[in-house]
């Protein structure tokens, strides 16, 4: 019998030689992991309706408790309106189905005083401040992207406890500006809506009486001073003083129901005009 040839014999050998491993332990064949399938790298098709939703402006409203949804009382018993009966859910109401409202206010936010949420531990104080500057950024990036940002601060500056001098409210409205313009992720900048805020009567309210006592004044010069800061800024402007010279409600601070309604869509002619340019 002729013999192999070396490459034959070669081959004989390395089959050998594995089949010797599995048998003696060396490969454990039966334990070995079947071939993971390769990961998809690429994004999936938008579907429609994602399509459809990713399409409506967003619009951000970053407030302090009209925009929450505070039900004025004189008793302070902090019970939210449900969204249709807020200007945010009535904005929404208003524009119908085309745009996405993102709803951002907070109790006793400030423009930029750092005022501290009420009886929190004194362990987290640090962590409780409702100074508006600190909050806006990251809510820009958490809400990316969007279309328009409503800033509409400003009333809780007027404490008294709070110090704020006007110069002090515009200085801390201009940096929200400024913030709003530089923070988002470049390329994706919003448009910007300043709204100044009605001013209060808390003398209507035994509760709001102290802290807001004699705030009238400097609240009631807030529209002209956010009208000039618009326009140097080169924003939209919009004055709830128009509707309400006056807050006229159970604590004197807070709208009623239907003044909700009335500055829901007061805001949604304004949003329109800014979206038909």
């Amino acid at each position: 019998m002729a013999s192999a040839s070396p490459r034959k014999f070669l081959a004989l050998s390395v089959i050998g030689l594995v089949i010797g491993l599995g048998l003696g332990g060396g490969l454990a064949f039966a334990d070995a992991p079947a071939a993971s399938a390769a990961a998809p790298t690429s994004v999936q098709p938008q579907s429609a309706a994602d399509k459809a939703a990713a399409d409506k402006p967003r619009i951000l409203l970053f407030g302090d408790s009209i925009t929450w949804g505070y039900i004025p009382s004189p008793q302070g018993t902090t019970e939210r309106y449900h969204f249709h009966q807020r200007w945010s859910g009535a904005l929404q109401d208003a524009l119908g189905d085309s745009f996405t409202i993102v709803e951002e206010g907070l109790n006793a936010r400030t423009a930029g005083a750092d005022d501290y949420v009420a009886g929190v531990d004194a362990s987290i104080k640090e962590y409780a401040n409702l100074n508006g500057k600190l909050a806006l950024l990251p809510l820009l990036r958490t809400h990316d992207p969007l279309d328009l940002v409503v800033i509409f601060l400003g009333t809780n500056d007027t404490r008294v406890y709070n110090k704020q001098s006007l110069a002090d409210i515009r200085a801390s409205i201009a940096t929200l500006i400024k913030i709003t313009k530089v923070g988002a992720f470049k390329g994706r900048e919003p448009k910007i809506l300043l709204m100044a805020p009605p001013p209060g009567q808390p003398a209507q309210a035994e509760r709001f009486n102290k802290v807001f006592a004699g705030s009238y004044e400097l609240a009631s010069q807030l529209g002209k001073a956010y009208k000039e800061i618009a326009e140097q800024e080169e924003v939209y402007f919009l004055d709830a003083a128009e509707l309400f010279p006056v807050v006229n409600s159970a604590d004197g601070i807070h709208l009623t129901a239907e003044d909700n309604i009335k500055l829901g869509k007061f805001v949604a002619e304004k949003v329109k005009t800014i979206f038909a340019k």
